[in-house]
This record gives C-alpha cells, sequence and structure tokens, in this order.
C-alpha cells in the first residue's frame, strides 16, 4: 500500500470517527433530534422508507452530510 493510500484510509477513518460522535442536534427552532442512522445506498432508502411508514414525514429529517474524504 502506498503512502497515499495509507494517509486516504487514515482520512476516511477520521471522518467516520467524526460523525459517529454526532448523536443528537438541535435545530435553529430548538427541536431536538437524535441520529438513529448514518450511510446511503438502497439500504438507507429501505430503511427510510420503513422509517416515515412507522413514524411520518414529519418526524423525519434526513441529513446530507458531504462526501469529501469518504
Amino acid at each position: 500500500m502506498t503512502t497515499e493510500q495509507l494517509q486516504q484510509q487514515n482520512l476516511l477513518a477520521h471522518r467516520m470517527a467524526e460523525e459517529e460522535q454526532v448523536q443528537q442536534r438541535v435545530s435553529e427552532n430548538g427541536n431536538r433530534w437524535t441520529k438513529v442512522y448514518f450511510g446511503g445506498g438502497a439500504h438507507f432508502r429501505n430503511w427510510l422508507s420503513q422509517f416515515v411508514e412507522l413514524k411520518g414525514e414529519e418526524n423525519v429529517k434526513v441529513e446530507e452530510t458531504g462526501s469529501q474524504g469518504f
């Protein structure tokens, strides 16, 4: 493995660790929300549709994080 590949792998691991630390946020309106999923792709879309069906769209917020470093 090259030095550049190792640096990229370390950056990815660091970004994932940062994202894992985010568990709750408070919106500008004072609403508190809890992160329950981190990911993407078909599995996420399936999970999201089921969650919206169970909890209602008004109770779901999707936040897209930047993909830089992933």
